[in-house]
């Protein structure tokens, strides 16, 4: 697992306490947060008024829910917590920097001895799930985490995520320093935040029917069907993103895969005077992608795909680029819980092993970009209890297989709008741009693109400036790479179509 980075240089780090239940134990994200920050004391607050009794229907629910297969890690299991020195609440000091509440119970609005009271804005989770919205939302200070609502009928699968990512929200909070830390957005001065909200007996009739529709409307729209990726390119430069500073749905023209194959994750190259297309090349047969390539031809279109990587592991995100003369390309290679790096011994198609860049990493769609000397790999990394949707993280290294340092404000995203990468970083009107992906409403649904304000090996700030939604085609559910260069811009979508198996039974 990647650590926690937190605080560090010539500041000290804050005194912490932190208010819970139980000075024993605590659920397992809460211990997580604990063991990471090294609180000085635990701070029970006594119980002052029952719990508000949940409804009928609702109780009859959570006992369903807590008997279903919650997938592994379960942030709700209870941990041991550290011994550490526990105090009442009139016992805390000025010497207490911050006070972390954790407790059921509601915080003072104001506290003696305390500079700043930390409460986590936090919801069940039950309404997005009702009103089957995209995103689900959790917030610390200024610092605000956005989970995919995984709409559906389990509330304890659909927290799984959303409170592991919680855990991380402390740290980035501290790594804001002081003046820069305010109250979460909407929260006035001096008003708690309100308790997690209890569905009523006509909630839970709402949240039945609304899920048993869906699930009557699903099984009926897409019988027999199946997702499927595709590549489409364009040959104006005028209309490309990188000129216009915006994205047009004009000219774009599909590329056709054989039966059995789809094409996704598109990178084009010209090298030498020759332009190429470096795509996944997913093989239904075998439920899992190759990389190919295909050549820009002198008809105006890209020829037919050579296989150029096969490994008893998925590949895809071919990311290829040039570097002090040869032609490299870090691959997504999540399956092999490793990031590798190749090199192309003859263009465009024998490619060999160079170095493994990391090792027991479930990481995916790594990222270069060279500035100042600076080797900055963008990677997004699947922590327990989360897809590798969820957390960006950011390293630097000084030579292309030198030692990579984890950048001091990781994980850089808790935006799963805008988390995964989407395709090279690339200059647009004088700006950087890094282009992501929203999975919030499902893996690969739409693209950000967003403004690196600030990057250097300390500071990292980016900003939205305008999306890629799947409308640019008729039938598209998601778009989720796009890339360029002077000649060719490349992008994926996807769309339903009969499943594979169907069509190979008729053929």
């Amino acid at each position: 697992m990647v650590p926690l980075m937190l605080p560090c240089g010539g500041l000290s780090p804050p005194r912490i306490a932190v208010a819970l239940d139980s000075a024993n134990s605590a659920p397992a994200w809460i211990a997580s947060v604990v063991r990471n920050l090294q609180p000085v004391a635990i701070v029970v607050p006594p119980r002052v008024k029952p719990e508000p009794a949940p409804s009928f229907l609702y109780r009859l629910y959570q006992r369903w829910d807590a008997v279903r297969q919650v997938s592994a890690p379960d942030p709700l299991a209870s941990e041991p917590l550290p011994d550490l020195p526990v105090l009442d609440l009139d016992e805390l000091r000025e010497d207490i920097d911050i006070l972390l509440w954790f407790s059921k119970e509601p915080p003072p609005a104001k506290l003696t001895g305390v500079k700043e009271i930390w409460v986590l804005e936090d919801s069940s989770s039950f309404p997005e799930m009702m009103r089957h919205e995209p995103v689900t939302t959790v917030g610390l200070q200024s610092v605000q985490s956005h989970t995919a609502t995984e709409i559906g009928w389990s509330l304890a699968q659909n927290r799984k995520t959303a409170l592991w990512k919680a855990a991380q929200l402390p740290a980035k909070a501290l790594q804001l320093g002081p003046s820069q830390r305010q109250q979460f957005p909407g929260r006035a001065e001096g008003v708690l935040p309100s308790q997690p909200y209890l569905p009523t007996n006509a909630d839970m009739i709402r949240f039945a029917a609304r899920n048993i529709a869906r699930t009557v409307d699903r099984r009926l729209r897409y019988s027999n069907k199946e997702s499927h990726w595709f590549v489409a390119y364009r040959t104006n430069p005028s209309g490309f993103v990188s000129q216009q500073c915006r994205f047009n749905s004009q000219d774009w023209q599909t590329l056709p895969a054989p039966p059995g194959h789809f094409y996704a994750d598109p990178f084009v190259l010209t090298w030498r005077g020759r332009t190429f297309l470096y795509v996944e090349d997913y093989l239904y047969e075998e439920a899992r992608g190759v990389l190919s390539v295909l050549e820009w031809t002198s008809e105006g279109t890209f020829g037919p795909a050579t296989e150029i990587l096969n490994r008893p592991y998925h590949l895809s995100y071919p990311f290829v680029f040039e570097h002090e003369g040869e032609v490299y390309m870090i691959p997504e290679t999540m399956e092999a819980r490793r990031i590798e790096l190749y090199r192309a011994v003859e263009m465009p198609g024998r490619w060999e092993l160079v170095k493994v860049l990391q090792e027991n990493v479930a990481a995916v769609d790594t990222t270069l970009w060279i500035e100042n000397s600076v080797f900055y790999f963008f990677t997004n990394i699947a922590q327990p209890g989360m897809t590798a949707n969820d957390l960006l993280y950011l390293f630097t290294a000084e030579s292309l297989t030198g030692e990579w340092r984890p950048h001091p404000q990781n994980p850089i995203s808790l935006d799963v709008r805008a988390a995964r990468g989407a395709g090279k970083l690339f200059g647009m009107g004088g700006k950087l741009i890094r282009p992501s992906q929203d999975c919030s409403v499902r893996y690969g649904y739409a693209m950000q693109m967003s403004e690196v304000e600030v990057l250097s090996p300390q500071e990292y700030r980016e900003r939205a400036l305008f999306r890629i939604e799947p409308d640019w085609m008729p039938g598209l559910i998601g778009t989720h790479t796009i890339n360029s260069n002077d000649a060719v811009e490349v992008i994926d979508g996807q769309v339903y179509q009969t499943k594979y198996r169907r069509i190979r039974k008729e053929s």
